[in-house]
Formats: C-alpha cells, sequence, structure tokens
C-alpha cells in the first residue's frame, strides 16, 4: 500500500515534483484532474477524477526479459476504486498503455452517481492487469492499492497538498513559444527537436535489423532461465 510524493523524471533532465496515491515498481497511479475541480457535481451528474497510470517500470525486465510481456508493448492496466467504509466498487476505467510515452497512460474514471466527494467517505484505488474480470476481481490479482483518501480537496488546494499532481508531459511534445517564453522553456523546446531528430535517425539505421536482434533475445533468454 502506496501514498507518496516523490520526484519523476521526465527523460530530459528536469524533475517535477509529483505526488502519487500508488507508487512501486509495478505502478505508478496519480490523479491529475477532478470534475468538477472544486465542490460536489449537479444533480445527476457524476463526480469523476482523471488519472494518469505507469506500468512496468522495471526497464531491466523488459529488455533482457522479452517473454514477460509482448515485444514493443507495455502491460495495459484495470484501475478500480472501492468505499473504504462499505468496499463496494464505485469506478473503473481501463488503461492502454503507451511505449512511446514510458507505458504511461491517461483516462477518466466516471464514478457511481450515488457517490458524493466528501471528507468523511474516503476511497481505496486498486490496480488489476487489464485482463482481469470485473466480476470476481480476485485478491490473488491484484498488483497494488492505495491508502485511504478523502476526494473533497479542489482542484487547487489538492495540487499544493500533494493529493493531485498535473499531467506528465509527453518527451516528443514540442512546447508553444510566445512572447513571454523562459530561456529554460525555449532550452527544452531546443532538447526535444534533437532528441526526435536522432531517434529518427536511429530507428532509420537500426529498422533493418529489429527482426535478428528480437530472434536473437528470444533465443537466449530460455538459457538465462535455465541457469
Amino acid at each position: 500500500m502506496n501514498a507518496q510524493s516523490g520526484y519523476i523524471d521526465t527523460g530530459l533532465g528536469q524533475l517535477n515534483l509529483s505526488s502519487n496515491i500508488i507508487s512501486s515498481e509495478a505502478v505508478e497511479l496519480r490523479i491529475i484532474g477532478r470534475n468538477p475541480a472544486s465542490g460536489n457535481p449537479p444533480s445527476g451528474v457524476p463526480f469523476s477524477l482523471d488519472l494518469e497510470v505507469e506500468t512496468f517500470r522495471n526497464w531491466a525486465k523488459v529488455l533482457f526479459l522479452p517473454f514477460i510481456t509482448s515485444w514493443g508493448q507495455c502491460p495495459d492496466a484495470l484501475v478500480v476504486v472501492r468505499s473504504e467504509q462499505t468496499g463496494s466498487v464505485l469506478g473503473f476505467q481501463r488503461f492502454r498503455t503507451s511505449m512511446m510515452d514510458g507505458c504511461r497512460a491517461q483516462g477518466r474514471l466516471v464514478f457511481d452517481r450515488s457517490f458524493v466527494p466528501t471528507s468523511g467517505h474516503k476511497v481505496i484505488f486498486e490496480v488489476y492487469p487489464d485482463d482481469v474480470d470485473l466480476r470476481k476481481l480476485p485478491a490473488s490479482d491484484l498488483i497494488e492499492k492505495s491508502a485511504p483518501i478523502s476526494l473533497d480537496l479542489d482542484q487547487k488546494t489538492g495540487e499544493q497538498s500533494g493529493v493531485y499532481s498535473p499531467p506528465t508531459e509527453s518527451w516528443y511534445k514540442i512546447p508553444e513559444l510566445g512572447p513571454g517564453n523562459t530561456l529554460g522553456e525555449v532550452n527544452t523546446l531546443l532538447k526535444r527537436v534533437i532528441i526526435i531528430t536522432v531517434a529518427g535517425a536511429g530507428l532509420y539505421f537500426l529498422a533493418p535489423m529489429l527482426p535478428g536482434l528480437r530472434a536473437g533475445i528470444k533465443a537466449l533468454a530460455p538459457k538465462a532461465g535455465a541457469e
């Protein structure tokens, strides 16, 4: 069970303070949006959260034990939220992660219409493999779960207190520059342009060799397991 704040490396040498309601070697889960941003939703409108999940954070396993996961893919995830009081499921969302985004995905989890985000009604988030049967949710398939938290804080206060986080920006996203941009933002733009250019050139020259490289790693994997 994990709920902590920590630093996330964006891959460009910049560290952003981010709060994770779940943080482990297997998965990270963050709340990146609250709907509505403050207060309770109008009558008949369900409360919802925008979430960001990051799976398979141990890249050594991906690189050297490719039989654990499909080549070129990251594990997808199922996020379930329960009432701490009753244990009943209040909502769920499946996430399709992307290797291009560092095995991350974002999505909106819509709560049951009866749920009201008050300080006295805490919830627990659970992460399962994507193929788990929602009707059963066996404990043996549970990857990680959060500590009980309340969702009564508004968006701004939640970010300041560490309950909510800003979304992680994709490394390949080119920021827009305007008259008020700082030197650091200009440097970020130049870094990303260079990285994308180098990555594209590398893929161009490596693409013909990838089938042979994949076959070679698969041939070595059983030998490593036997030892």
